[in-house]
Formats: C-alpha cells, sequence, structure tokens
C-alpha cells in the first residue's frame, strides 16, 4: 500500500529548506555595504581612501568595482568613503582637496593627505598602493 503525505513538508525537505536560508543569509551578510560618504570620518583615527566618484566616469565605475574586490581584506585597517562629484558636499570637497578627476585619495589616521592615486589598472595594483601607502 502506498503512503502519500499531503499538506505537509516531510522533514527532509524543511531541514533543507532552513540550509539554504541559513546559507543564503551568510553568503548575503559576506558581500560588500554601501560605501559611507561622511568626509568627517577623513583624519578621526582610522586611515581612510575616498573615492572621488562620477558616475559618469568610466574610470571611476571601474575604480569602485577594484575597491570592492579588496575592501574586506583591509577594512579592520582603512575606511572606505565615496565622495560624489555630483553632491555639492563632494564637488566643495573635490575644490578643497584640488582634486578635479575621478581618483582615489588615501587619507592617514591623522588626516593628512598621502597621495592621490588616477592609475589603477587591477586589484593587485591597488593592494600594492595601499600597502604602500599604509604601512
Amino acid at each position: 500500500m502506498l503512503r502519500t503525505q499531503q499538506g505537509f513538508a516531510s522533514k527532509s525537505t524543511l531541514i533543507t529548506i532552513v540550509v539554504m536560508i541559513a546559507l543564503l543569509a551568510f553568503v548575503v551578510s559576506k558581500l560588500p555595504r554601501g560605501y559611507s560618504d561622511d568626509i568627517s570620518k577623513i583624519g578621526k583615527g582610522t586611515n581612510v581612501v575616498a573615492l572621488i566618484h562620477d558616475k559618469n566616469n568610466a574610470y571611476s565605475l571601474n575604480t569602485m568595482a577594484l575597491l570592492n574586490e579588496v575592501r574586506n581584506e583591509y577594512s579592520e585597517k582603512i575606511k572606505f568613503l565615496v565622495v560624489d562629484l555630483a553632491t555639492p558636499q563632494g564637488k566643495a570637497f573635490s575644490q578643497q582637496q584640488e582634486i578635479f578627476t575621478s581618483a582615489l585619495a588615501l587619507f592617514s589616521s591623522d588626516g593628512e593627505r598621502l597621495v592621490v592615486l588616477t592609475d589603477i589598472e587591477d586589484s593587485n595594483m591597488l593592494r600594492a598602493a595601499l600597502e604602500q601607502a599604509f604601512k
């Protein structure tokens, strides 16, 4: 005699669903979060990398993708910010720093601007620049 189950999922199906949800939650927790645009963090005791960002600039979009690749590796010792050139705050920061194109500005923990990078081509080059600047 065949027995069919109606109305309730089997125990193994429920376990599979719970495991899948837990796995999905873990994967999502490891994805990069949004970037802060709070430039007041510069000079507050932590090294800062600020992407001077123009969403219409291919270099800027590529650089953001490179930052996403390495950000988790450096999140303990570097804060990553995005300064949007399309905002009044971003324009003011750009003028104050005299950076008028998409670039990465690296600041020491005391707020000293260490270097402005405009030619990062890949994640290995970015890692090397970060290691050099934040020895």
